[in-house]
């Protein structure tokens, strides 16, 4: 008896399935030709082995610090120089002078009504043409919270001073 090995049996087993289901079913009244066996299929190919895991690798080392970012890159609007503006407080224009310096942590600066004392300058946020300057004034801080024009030479709003809000424009001086 000779010995036929599990894949080939499985093939011939499969092209035999395959071929009858494809046959009528025959019938007591007609004689049914005779049917070659059919072609034994050639055996599928064999299935490649899995390949080996690759061996796992050593858990990394930590990656090195980053080095230290250059500060970020300064707004392209500059508000540095001398400003000239008018503070309306109860119908009175009132003169205010405002001087800006932009430096590598940010600016400095001061704001004093014309022949008083200034107020220095806390912070200064801008964000587009929407501008925030903290000054700290001798009665407490004074907000001036304005847009600046299109053309960067004026601010327009107002200022937070005491409970009060006072409208204020300031122009660049050339």
């Amino acid at each position: 008896m000779r010995v036929v090995p599990a894949v080939l049996r499985f093939s011939l087993l499969t092209t035999l399935a395959a071929a009858c289901s494809g046959n009528p079913s025959p019938s007591a009244s007609a004689p049914q030709p005779a049917v070659a066996p059919p072609a034994p299929a050639p055996a599928p190919a064999a299935r490649p082995a899995a390949a080996p895991m690759p061996a796992p690798t050593p858990a990394a080392a930590p990656a090195p610090p980053a080095a230290p970012q250059p500060a970020a890159a300064p707004s392209a609007i500059d508000l540095s120089g001398s400003w000239s503006a008018t503070v309306d407080v109860q119908g009175q224009s009132i003169p205010l002078d405002i001087a800006l310096t932009r430096g590598p942590n940010g600016y400095t600066g001061s704001a004093a009504p014309e022949g008083q004392p200034g107020a220095s300058l806390t912070t200064l946020r801008l964000d587009g043409n929407h501008v925030v300057m903290s000054f700290s004034a001798p009665e407490g801080e004074a907000i001036l919270d304005g847009q600046l024009s299109t053309d960067r030479q004026a601010i327009t709003g107002n200022i937070s001073y005491n409970g009060q809000s006072i409208p204020f424009v300031a122009r660049k001086r050339p």
